[in-house]
């Protein structure tokens, strides 16, 4: 398994949640915790991505900023990915966990050999399975398309966690405790993998 993290973490937020997550009893709380450490990063990331679109739009040859037509381009660009509500913009959150994911879990056969050491049916079991309450995607780490690996790897998380924040008496895919506990706790050591990459990417060691 991964080193002990908080030995080479620095004692911030990020980590804090993560403390949270492993000490809690309650498995959705659990799951929420480590979903948080990967939510820390995401207005950042997901600004940077569309700065980086916009200076690559400036940049390109064929781009002037006389022409009406080249300028409403560059704003139909930043409207599409930032919508306003509620007198503040707003970013695409499940864009922004894709990125994150991209940014930081950056060795997906690491990622599956560690979920190899948990139990040797997890690979298969994401790669067959989609999430029985939240219908999230099925995610095969033998694939050698990346990006449709980080996608639904996205996905799967989202979903995911929508069905625990947003659950409803209305809302189809939904997670109900104690019933659903077992699917969520396979989850759950998806997610906690995940959330330890990406605390180790972003600290230094004590």
């Amino acid at each position: 398994m991964l080193p002990n993290i908080l030995n080479f973490a620095l004692r911030n937020w990020k980590v804090i949640y993560y403390q949270k997550g492993i000490s809690s009893e309650s498995i959705d709380h659990q799951f929420l915790s480590f979903y948080h450490v990967l939510e820390h990063f995401f207005e950042k990331i997901y600004n940077d991505d569309i700065l980086n679109s916009v200076k690559s739009e400036l940049t390109k040859p064929s781009f002037s900023y006389k022409r009406t037509k080249d300028l409403n381009s560059l704003i139909g660009l930043i409207q599409t990915r930032l919508k306003y509500r509620n007198d503040e913009f707003q970013i695409n959150e499940p864009e922004a966990l894709e990125l994150t994911l991209k940014k930081f879990v950056k060795d997906l056969p690491y990622l599956a050999s560690e979920l190899k050491t948990i139990s040797p049916t997890l690979i298969d079991y994401f790669k067959s399975t989609e999430v029985p309450f939240s219908k999230g995607n099925r995610v095969n780490f033998d694939s050698n398309n990346n990006v449709e690996i980080y996608s639904n790897l996205a996905k799967r998380i989202y979903l995911t966690r929508n069905s625990i924040v947003h659950s409803k008496d209305t809302d189809k895919s939904k997670y109900t405790p104690f019933r659903d506990d077992k699917d969520l706790l396979t989850e759950i050591y998806l997610l906690r993998l995940i959330a330890e990459i990406v605390i180790i990417e972003n600290s230094r060691e004590l």
